[in-house]
């Protein structure tokens, strides 16, 4: 809710400014070509928010399969941990269940894929001539892979009752990502320039959880602490899943000028890049649509066009 306030807020500062000194200006600008608003050399600052699709073969990380560094065998094999599981289920579930509980590999997800998720951009650029730029951006999301598996156990004969439980599997990470690209910009109209970038990308990704959700209840499936027992000393653990990799990116998006001062980019960007996840490290397309409010560097000086 306050990162919307933000962004509202910034918003709502910029139209303001903007259209209040294009007003107090106008009578002192000549007639421009057509490509003069947003023509010349200076900076340009961003902030952007919009969807993010992250492609399913990283999502597979978190499909609980025993091939994964992190799996269901981590709930499931650890003796202490099985046990606990199964007190609950059996505790919980409502009727009574056999003696063991297990999951089978056909029990997994064959198709794991993120959610759409939230984006948030801030980028710095340079114009150096009309057409070409250069900029930095700074963007990050949270991704959530989810997806259902099957938990099984033995029923008495003839019982009503399922042999089996519907659970969801749920990963969370979060990618920060940072750009450095060259842009394009068309100047057909004083309003209206289609732009293009190119450029490399930067990613540092982390691995905020991974949960067998049973009966409304998370079960850790990250190992983080191989020597976990109830009642004994633990050590905190560092473990980190994760890290850093890289990518290029492509952009194209269309300026809307407003006046010199801010313009609305609605933007496409596809990415071509590595995520540090172990067994899932191949190179794959990624992409995002969203908004960027961009104001140059004229609203904050005295800069004018001649």
């Amino acid at each position: 809710m306050n990162s919307k306030l933000l962004l509202a807020s910034f918003f709502t500062l910029i139209f303001c400014a903007g259209f209040a000194q294009e007003k107090k200006d106008s009578s002192n600008i000549k007639l421009a070509p057509r490509y003069e608003l947003w023509g010349n050399k200076g900076f340009d600052f961003s902030i952007g928010a919009g969807v993010y699709f992250g492609n399913k073969y990283n999502a597979a990380y978190y499909n609980g399969k025993a091939h994964n560094e992190n799996n269901i065998n981590f709930l499931l094999k650890n003796r202490w941990r099985y046990d606990t599981l199964f007190n609950y289920v059996r505790d919980h579930i409502g009727y009574n269940i056999g003696d063991s509980i297990w999951v089978n590999e056909a029990d997994l997800p064959n198709d794991m894929s993120y959610k759409v998720a939230y984006f948030i951009s801030l980028g710095l650029g340079y114009r150096f001539t009309k057409n070409w730029a250069i900029s930095i951006h700074f963007t990050n999301t949270t991704l959530t892979a989810q997806d259902v598996f099957f938990l099984r156990f033995n029923t008495q004969h003839g019982n009503e009752f399922n042999n089996y439980l519907q659970c969801f599997l749920q990963g969370r990470e979060a990618r920060n990502m940072f750009d450095i690209s060259v842009s394009y910009t068309f100047h057909p109209h004083k309003n209206f320039k289609p732009f293009l970038e190119l450029g490399f990308q930067l990613y540092n990704l982390r691995v905020r959880s991974f949960n067998a959700v049973i009966l409304d209840r998370p079960f850790e499936l990250l190992n983080l602490n191989q020597n976990f027992m109830p009642g004994g000393q633990q050590q905190d653990s560092f473990i980190q899943y994760g890290g850093t990799s890289f990518g290029v990116l492509g952009t194209t998006g269309l300026k809307i000028a407003f006046n010199r001062f801010f313009s609305v980019d609605p933007t496409f960007s596809l990415s071509y890049a590595r995520m540090p996840l172990e067994g899932y490290k191949d190179f794959k397309l990624n992409y995002a649509v969203y908004l960027r409010l961009v104001v140059n560097d004229l609203i904050f000086s005295a800069k004018r066009s001649e």
